[in-house]
């Protein structure tokens, strides 16, 4: 699968260059290069398999020869690197304006920032560090995947605390979660601000809610819309806090007024407190809470993140929930012949839901109406087409039943419930349908989702082989058709 992956996109970028659709035949080099370009792929894709049945194999057979998990993760993302830097040594997308910013600010010049959609706090961190050797995409890339592999460790920590049992899988998928791969390498803002915010989980974790508020604070500083998790965090702290002290001694337990004032307010401020330090300075700094001029960076709710984010979710946990599609949908008959009454209202819900998201729907965003991008396609087709936009809300119909009947075998329940609140929040004044602004929703979700023991290989291999794909279709000059993201 992962060879195919990669030889597949490596053929499919050959034949469309060929055609001109990306790169005209004399931009693309010889033919040594598409190969060396393919071979790349190959090895990256072997490192992938390496890391997911090397280790198992080694624990399996040798006891006393155990390699860290995080190092074979570490060890992909390096390597992705190497590769992107090899063979895409120009600017990739956003990189153009992000190292323009960079380049401006170390010269004096921030004009360049006002073209940006998030507050360029990234821009001037990468432009201090930048000063003693001079600013450099290469450098700034290297800043990114240096901060993809202390990511994995933080991650790993965070794994060990709410699924011990699965922390090596947990740290090589988020290494292939395949909206995180291809940027952990890249001049882009979205992988470093999934990694404080991560590192800011981990702190909560260990109870030191100064830290963490602060660890969250400074990822909103890269990217504003972070603002939402300084709420999903106290929440989070607030239940698991409840349920620390309903298991303690009954004379340790507190009405739900004292908990709220005793605990929440007590305990928990610090969060309240920088979100208000936030928003009172980037108001000072932007005279609004927009940062920057562009008009397609406007705020407005899109329903089209929600048909996304449906799409994304049974697209990248599809071995999770495919082999169990029948027992659902056999439950669901038990169900709704046992359940008549509540059988109804959930028709009527449903078709209710279904009807808002059918007239509703608008793919008003310019950026989001190019076929240039394989996200855009579904977007566009619902837009053009009746039966596409049936199909999609029977996905998220679908959605809803398959991972509604996931999450209720699951152990973080309520964590995975917030967050998919939070998520929600967090999306609402995205008006730009793109799938980077669900790095730490996803990540998020991976942490605290146990998966069934079964499954975790394929899940693996399956993420494995989306990563090989996009990340070809990156380097081989194809990203615009072939992605599923940016």
């Amino acid at each position: 699968m992962l060879l195919a992956s990669a030889v597949g996109a490596g053929v499919a970028a050959w034949l469309s260059a060929g055609d001109g659709l990306v790169l005209a035949p004399d931009q693309w080099g010889t033919i040594a290069q598409r190969l060396e370009a393919v071979a790349w792929l190959v090895l990256v894709a072997f490192a992938m398999a390496v890391s997911m049945s090397g280790l198992a194999h080694l624990r399996g057979r040798h006891e006393s020869i155990v390699v860290d998990a995080r190092i074979w993760a570490a060890a992909i993302l390096i390597l992705w690197y190497a590769a992107f830097n090899l063979l895409l040594p120009t600017k990739f997308g956003d990189e153009n304006a992000n190292q323009n910013a960079i380049n401006g600010i170390v010269n004096g010049d921030w004009s360049f920032t006002q073209v940006l959609a998030v507050i360029p706090g990234y821009h001037w961190a990468v432009a201090q560090a930048s000063k003693a050797w001079g600013p450099s995409l290469l450098y700034t890339r290297t800043l990114t995947c240096l901060l993809s592999v202390a990511m994995l460790w933080v991650y790993y920590a965070l794994a060990q605390r709410y699924k011990p049992e699965q922390s090596d899988h947990a740290v090589i998928a988020l290494a292939l979660l395949p909206i995180i791969f291809p940027y952990s390498a890249a001049a882009y803002t979205d992988v470093p601000s999934v990694a404080l915010v991560l590192a800011g989980l981990l702190a909560l974790s260990r109870r030191h809610f100064v830290w963490s508020a602060l660890m969250v604070l400074l990822s909103c500083y890269l990217r504003q819309s972070n603002l939402v998790w300084l709420g999903l965090f106290p929440a989070i702290a607030a239940w698991q806090l409840w349920q620390e002290m309903r298991a303690g001694p009954i004379e340790d337990r507190l009405s739900a007024r004292d908990f709220l004032v005793h605990i929440i307010v007590a305990r928990l401020y610090p969060f309240f407190v920088a979100a208000a330090f936030f928003l009172a300075s980037f108001f000072l700094v932007s005279h609004s809470l927009i940062w920057g001029h562009v008009p397609a960076n406007r705020p407005r709710p899109n329903l089209g993140n929600l048909f996304a984010i449906t799409f994304y979710a049974l697209l990248l946990w599809a071995p999770i929930w495919l082999p169990r599609a029948g027992a659902d949908l056999s439950w669901l008959g038990r169900w709704a012949v046992r359940h008549v009454a509540p059988a109804l209202v959930a028709v009527v819900g449903a078709l209710g839901v279904g009807a808002a998201l059918f007239f509703g729907y608008d793919n008003f965003h310019p950026w989001n109406q190019s076929f240039g991008f394989l996200t855009n396609i579904p977007l566009v087709f619902m837009q053009e087409f009746v039966w596409a936009r049936v199909l999609g809300i029977v996905a998220v119909w679908w959605a809803v039943l398959a991972f509604g009947r996931i999450w209720w075998e699951q152990s973080h329940r309520v964590e995975l419930l917030l967050v998919l609140g939070f998520f929600i929040i967090f999306m609402l004044p995205h008006a730009l349908v793109d799938p980077r602004y669900y790095m730490v929703p996803l990540a998020l979700i991976n942490l605290f989702w146990v998966y069934p023991a079964e499954r975790t290989r394929a899940l693996l291999f399956w993420w494995a082989a989306l990563s090989v794909f996009i990340g070809g279709a990156m380097i081989l000059g194809h990203w615009r058709y072939l992605t599923i993201s940016w």
